[in-house]
């Protein structure tokens, strides 16, 4: 069965077992998700008035236990994060670089944190933005649901940890040797 994209959707038609509109769809459904969670955690319409009160953002005493936990994940990567209601023995924050080099037993403590369940943030900068690592992000949201998605971060990381023998390499430079 293939049906016609609804106007204001694009051209042509898709396929229903078709991934890559389900991945779309998925993005989109995220990215609202995440201006919600914003607009909710930092009280806004109110927010955006010119009261001092109301602008401010939250201190983490202001916020409940819950609250902080929708904040953390709201700047979190998706595929990431852990399912809070059955919660895994572990949970790590982790702020990533891909441009700092690790050395072969930081890359396998990575690794060993992500299998466990983490809260993922990246440090968004110049090698964030590398050519290599926008690549690396599109085929990861290009792939249809969270848990492929999962799958395939950690796979890059294994990989990753795996790469060299001796000395220190980041994600960019894994990355960039792919290619």
């Amino acid at each position: 069965m293939v049906a016609d994209l609804p106007e204001g959707l694009g051209e042509g038609s898709v396929s229903p077992h078709d991934p890559q509109p389900w991945a779309e769809a998925l993005n989109r459904l995220q990215a609202h998700n995440r201006l919600l969670g914003w607009l909710d955690v930092y009280q806004t319409p109110a927010w955006l008035s010119m009261d001092e009160e109301s602008r401010r953002i939250p201190a983490k005493e202001d916020l409940d236990e819950y609250a902080r936990q929708f904040r953390m994940l709201m700047v979190t990567e998706p595929c990431l994060q852990p399912n809070l209601n059955d919660s895994p023995p572990r949970v790590h924050l982790i702020r990533f670089d891909p441009g700092n080099a690790l050395d072969r037993e930081r890359w396998t403590a990575l690794v060993q944190q992500l299998e466990e369940g983490a809260l993922w943030n990246w440090i968004e900068g110049g090698a964030t933005n590398s050519k290599w690592v926008m690549q690396w992000r599109a085929q990861l949201r290009s792939l249809p649901d969270l848990e492929s998605r999962r799958e395939f971060f950690i796979a890059t990381f294994r990989t990753a940890a795996k790469w060299k023998k001796k000395g220190k390499w980041s994600l960019v430079s894994f990355l960039k040797s792919r290619r």
